[in-house]
């Protein structure tokens, strides 16, 4: 396996983590990836408050935290 295709691999793995989790669609799973967050681990050491502030300050815009 080359490392391209290793890469792509782990990737795909973290995604498919993240989106196991209940109501994390491809949408959610943006905002997470924007957040820098890879694993159901590093989600778990978040606060939700600073999440929603700091994906509030990366859209420059309130985000609508039901959509």
């Amino acid at each position: 396996m080359t490392k391209a295709i290793s890469a792509h691999a782990a990737t795909k793995a973290k995604d498919d983590e993240l989106s196991s989790l209940m109501n994390v669609g491809p949408a959610t799973s943006r905002r997470f990836h924007l957040l820098k967050i890879e694993t159901i681990s590093d989600l778990a050491k978040q606060e939700a408050d600073e999440l929603f502030a700091q994906l509030c300050a990366l859209s420059q815009d309130r985000v609508d935290p039901c959509a």
